[in-house]
């Protein structure tokens, strides 16, 4: 159910006037916690981060919901990577190092899935920013609108069920505004 609730909130935030830099920013931090898996302590460290900083915290729970199940799918994809740079011979010391420093093997980085996704996650963390903040420009500037409009679209929201949910999302932000 709460995973509704920051959907919701995800769709208020990408129809008002919040940020596009915020949220495209709470985006990327969803995409890269999706990607890394929760047992690593970086993971803890960006959520922290995603907190922190000034970003779309619906946005983030969002896109980390649809990341994870597209984490789970390139997980063999991640374990390759992360196998080939954890058994690069000119590492081996530098990871024997690592390892035996106090906190730094909770990070889980000789894990090949952990380090492979880390790795792939860090890659692309600036590229998916500039891409989901021109997503979301480009939806705000001419997308929406258009959407609104369209046959199915109304004919989606006169839905029971739809309108259910909207009663019933409307009727929750106004006792959570109350209070």
């Amino acid at each position: 159910m709460p995973l509704i609730k920051y959907f919701f909130k995800f769709l208020k935030a990408l129809n008002s006037n919040a940020g596009a830099g915020q949220v495209a920013l709470g985006m990327t931090f969803g995409m890269i916690l999706g990607i890394i898996p929760v047992s690593a302590l970086h993971w803890w460290l960006i959520l922290v981060l995603m907190y922190v900083l000034n970003s779309n915290l619906a946005a983030g729970a969002v896109f980390m919901a649809v990341f994870k199940l597209a984490g789970m799918a390139l997980a063999p994809v991640f374990d390759s990577v992360g196998y080939a740079v954890l058994t690069t011979p000119g590492l081996e010391f530098f990871f024997t190092e690592l390892y035996n420093m106090p906190i730094v093997p909770f990070s889980r980085y000789y894990n090949t899935v952990v380090m492979g996704a880390t790795l792939i996650s860090l890659i692309l963390f600036v590229p998916a920013f500039f891409v989901f903040r021109l997503m979301v420009k480009g939806y705000r500037a001419g997308v929406r609108d258009k959407l609104a409009e369209t046959r199915i679209f109304k004919t989606f929201m006169k839905l029971p069920l739809v309108g259910k949910i909207v009663k019933l999302y409307n009727k929750a932000n106004s006792v959570g505004d109350a209070l």
